[in-house]
């Protein structure tokens, strides 16, 4: 088994010898389209998939000849594969890149030269290009995660609470926001609440997660507001923003700064 690493300039040294198949195989995702040889009474070429079998057969010529009575007589001969006069070259073609390829007939009696029975084409050169590209996404996604992860830092802690009779076990133990989403968080003894936007004496359903920050079950609503009040039976506490709006960025979808979350829709 012989590998090579592609290069489209390069023309590759394949040796055959006569009575053994030589397959060579491409990259996995790659189709071979056509593969012809210089030579092709001389040699058996067949493609399947990403791969090109070769093998070396006999040439069969026709010839006009003078018989012996004079008269003209067509005659086929075949000439058996020689080292000397086999070699050639094989082009191939796939979906993806072109092939150059030297053909070889190595003679039975040389010993020394060996022979290809696989011959495994490598692309080091691509399968860096990917590995770079993937480490670069990853690092991408990395980063825009830390700024994400950034722009959730507290900008505003100006919250007040009013608690409701016997309501202490749902109170949370810190509230802040981040200029685009609420953040209200439990220790493990609480309670955990539900909440509601309090708008015009009316109560209203927020769209809100839970996330764990070490022994804290925190409370993420999607929103910022002057008011809500958080329920469980019937205990019951008003938060109240103090600096509502005072801390709000513009809308990007996203509370970083740096980074902004982009939506598509599809039709």
């Amino acid at each position: 088994m012989q590998n090579v690493n592609y290069n489209a300039f390069n023309t590759t040294v394949v040796n055959v010898r006569l009575g053994f198949l030589t397959t060579v195989v491409f990259d996995n995702d790659e189709t071979v389209l056509a593969a012809k040889s210089g030579f092709e009474g001389g040699w058996d070429i067949a493609t399947e998939g990403n791969k090109v079998f070769i093998s070396p057969r006999p040439a069969v010529q026709e010839q006009e000849i003078i018989n012996d009575s004079g008269d003209r007589e067509r005659i086929t001969k075949v000439f058996e594969p020689s080292a000397t006069e086999w070699n050639t070259n094989l082009f191939v073609t796939s979906n993806k890149r072109d092939y150059s390829l030297e053909l070889k007939l190595v003679s039975p009696a040389n010993r020394s030269t060996p022979s290809v029975f696989v011959l495994n084409y490598l692309y080091p050169d691509e399968k860096r290009a990917l590995e770079n590209s993937q480490l670069k996404a990853a690092n991408e996604k990395k980063l825009i995660a830390q700024k994400l992860e950034a722009g959730e830092a507290p900008r505003n802690w100006n919250y007040h609470m009013r608690v409701g009779k016997d309501s202490q076990s749902i109170t949370p133990d810190f509230a802040y926001d981040d200029g685009d989403k609420t953040y209200l968080g439990f220790a493990p003894h609480k309670v955990f609440p539900s909440a509601f936007l309090y708008i015009n004496e009316k109560e209203q359903v927020v769209n809100m997660s839970v996330r764990q920050k070490g022994n804290y079950k925190i409370m993420v609503i999607h929103d910022l507001s002057n008011s809500f009040v958080l329920r469980h039976g019937d205990q019951v506490v008003g938060i109240i923003n103090l600096s509502y709006a005072q801390s709000a960025t513009p809308y990007k979808n996203t509370s970083s700064r740096e980074v902004e979350r982009v939506e598509v829709l599809n039709d």
